[in-house]
């Protein structure tokens, strides 16, 4: 089906971001049809020569598998032209939402439509270069704070937060944004920052008050507390699918099993179109190419966050990054 994409997901942890078990997060869209995919999955097989029923990414990304995974994501292979990733740098993405909600102080829903301009780099930057570890514990303060599921330990309450003065005083030189910001292609790439065009971004004086920034993050804490269906504003999951289907413009989308993925919540994220329809990726071909690539896409960039990347395989993976990924490292 010509308007039909497949879409997988591969680190996600839901709004669990900072000090999680992957600092990366890849949604990968793939538009080829089931008899193209079910040939893909079978020449892998061929390649790999593993016994195992289910082929995952980490076949592909084992040193013996190398050739195999050149040829997948290669300029001969199958997926040239027909499949895209979102990546985002979960710390840089949640650093975003501290510039659109404790800087900008943008209200509910409305958050959901931004995406991080060039003011989130430079704060993420000087918060490592001025702080160290403890700007790495605020963000993961700012993810504790806004967690309604007390699974993964207690949240932090409003007052807790706003006494880390030592880190806040730093946001007082962020400039706010004096408008709203439009969705659509992040001014993050892949190979660094593209910054907005002088005048495209209108900015005002730095000013964080306390207070004002207290009670929007409380009452947007206590909304989310009251209401568990409302679409996370630190899932990266939900914007990565609007950006994947902003890219491809697909009438259906074949997705992944994914419980987070609601009626509600794509009502929310998508309205009444496209059709969404969930499969076990076992089942699909095309959502087991999806799954490939993001799993390849996350693992690759991951190593590359960390100064141990591959050249070879980065380059490979390059034109596959959607300009609405989240990342500002050395790919």
């Amino acid at each position: 089906m010509p308007g039909t994409i497949a879409c997988d997901e591969s680190g996600s942890e839901g709004v669990n971001l900072i000090g999680a078990n992957t600092d990366v997060f890849a949604h990968a869209g793939v538009r080829v049809d089931v008899g193209a995919a079910a040939d893909c999955v079978g020449e892998l097989r061929d390649r790999i020569g593993s016994p195992a029923v289910e082929y995952k990414a980490n076949h592909l990304l084992r040193t013996k598998n190398r050739a195999a995974l050149v040829w997948f994501l290669g300029p001969t292979g199958p997926l040239v032209g027909r499949a895209g990733v979102v990546l985002v740098d979960k710390a840089l993405f949640v650093t975003g939402k501290v510039v659109d909600l404790l800087v900008d102080q943008v209200p509910y829903p409305d958050c959901l439509a931004r995406r991080p301009d060039s003011r989130t780099p430079t704060l993420h930057h000087d918060g490592l270069r001025l702080h160290g570890p403890r700007w790495v514990e605020f963000l993961q303060s700012f993810t504790a704070l806004l967690r309604t599921s007390q699974r993964r330990g207690p949240g932090v309450a409003p007052s807790e937060f706003f006494a880390q003065r030592d880190v806040l005083s730093s946001l007082a030189r962020v400039p706010r944004y004096g408008g709203p910001l439009p969705a659509g292609p992040s001014p993050l790439a892949s190979n660094g920052l593209e910054h907005p065009q002088p005048g495209s971004i209108r900015l005002e004086p730095p000013r964080i008050d306390p207070s004002p920034a207290s009670e929007h993050l409380t009452e947007l804490r206590d909304q989310l507390l009251a209401d568990p269906s409302l679409v996370p504003p630190l899932d990266p999951l939900m914007p990565a699918l609007v950006d994947t289907v902003t890219h491809w413009h697909p009438t259906t989308v074949i997705h992944d099993e994914q419980p987070s993925l609601t009626p509600a919540r794509l009502a929310t994220l998508l309205g009444p179109t496209p059709d969404i329809r969930f499969v076990d990726s076992r089942a699909d071909p095309r959502v087991q190419l999806a799954d490939f690539l993001a799993g390849v896409t996350r693992r690759l960039a991951e190593d590359a966050l960390h100064h141990r990347g591959d050249p070879e395989l980065t380059a490979l993976l390059r034109p596959y990054l959607l300009p609405q990924s989240i990342w500002a490292a050395e790919l």
